[in-house]
């Protein structure tokens, strides 16, 4: 088979996958979560099999394992999220009012070089026209959740996500078994490369990167407690999870810490305070948590995890926020093998065009003549 059909026919395969993932999206989410907590933990399995351990009992203690610490975290972290978040639906009003009387001086020159009757009239704009940012927030909701909850309640996810993970995390062995006998036997070993490579891609970023989460989500947490700033647990927690994406956390959460603090304290002093602790969790990140726990070889740049998060929200909802790393991942080996396999073309080179320039024609050889011997 030539190259160019060749590449037809994958294309095809690719193009009947994508299509059925973003068909199926709306049932897909418990078979992928399942799909990730296998291959975030088959490595841990694998060792208790190495121990002599029967897959199927080794599955389900793992299982049970991240079951139990799961639940001893929610236990102790929900109490206070829970008193933090219905203080602030509480506290919504005067922060509103706050945000009025801040924004009074300001609203004086909005109305001078607008041109607006009143000083009501701007604030109507500024505060009173929340339908429409309420709608945009339905839709964006919504459209993250239609990956799963349109379809399934919560309860069936609940209950599909470890059932299904069980399966993967089992048949795993089997699963990666199968797969390499689909390989080509003539590129066999190229695509065990990238294979490989993918792996080693996805694998580091995704457990790295989600102890270095973990961690963040911690430090945020005690740090912006101690430092008493009202709501510390929740914008805490939130940025740390929200590092799994790079710069997202710290953007996000130094944004809503400084603003929470300047509403609540109004003192430039303090709020430079909460400011200066995310900075210093983003210098601990980059300098030591980063380089040890994910590597400078996993290849993934920031901007390129965020659109392909953004992307994969957009396409395939919560599913495709889940799929986007993996996805970005393997779009970055194979077009790296693009580039690598078109620099040793001629096209890229001209090596052959060159040498057929230098190289002098030929002369014609013309036999001698053979003197007659008389």
């Amino acid at each position: 088979m030539s190259i160019e059909k060749q590449s037809i026919f994958w294309l095809c395969i690719l193009s009947l996958v994508l299509f059925s993932f973003w068909a199926l999206q709306s049932v897909l989410l418990p078979f992928v979560l399942g799909a990730a907590i296998a291959y975030l933990l088959d490595p841990f399995v694998e060792r208790l099999d190495k121990w002599g351990m029967n897959r199927s009992l080794s599955t389900i203690f793992m299982l049970v394992t991240c079951f139990l610490v799961l639940t001893s975290i929610l236990i102790l972290i929900v109490p206070a999220l829970y008193n933090e978040l219905k203080t602030l639906v509480e506290a919504i009003p005067s922060y509103i009012e706050s945000l009025k009387s801040l924004s009074a001086p300001y609203i004086e020159i909005i109305k001078q070089k607008t041109g607006l009757e009143s000083q009501s009239d701007i604030l109507a704009i500024l505060f009173e026209q929340k339908d429409t940012a309420l709608k945009a927030s339905n839709k964006f909701l919504s459209g993250l959740a239609a990956g799963g909850s349109s379809v399934l309640s919560i309860l069936s996810i609940l209950a599909l996500t470890p059932l299904s993970a069980f399966f993967f995390i089992r048949e795993w062995p089997k699963i990666m078994k199968y797969l390499e006998g689909l390989m080509p036997r003539r590129h066999e070993r190229t695509l065990k490369t990238l294979l490989t490579r993918m792996h080693n891609i996805v694998s580091g970023f995704i457990r790295g990167q989600l102890m270095v989460a973990c961690f963040l989500a911690v430090f945020y947490a005690i740090a912006l407690k101690l430092a008493g700033l009202e709501y510390g647990v929740i914008i805490g927690l939130s940025a740390g999870a929200l590092s799994i994406i790079p710069m997202l956390g710290a953007i996000g959460g130094l944004f809503a810490a400084t603003v929470t603090a300047w509403l609540t304290t109004g003192e430039i002093g303090y709020t430079g305070l909460i400011a200066g602790i995310f900075i210093f969790g983003q210098i601990i990140e980059g300098n030591f948590l980063t380089p040890k726990l994910v590597g400078d070889q996993v290849g993934l740049h920031p901007l390129w995890v965020i659109f392909s998060v953004l992307a994969g929200g957009a396409l395939m909802g919560i599913a495709g926020m889940f799929l986007a790393v993996p996805v970005a991942a393997i779009i970055g080996v194979l077009i790296g093998f693009a580039i690598s396999q078109y620099k040793a073309t001629q096209l890229y080179t001209g090596k052959q065009a060159q040498e057929t320039k230098a190289k002098p024609a030929a002369k014609r050889k013309t036999p001698k003549k053979t003197e007659k011997s008389a």
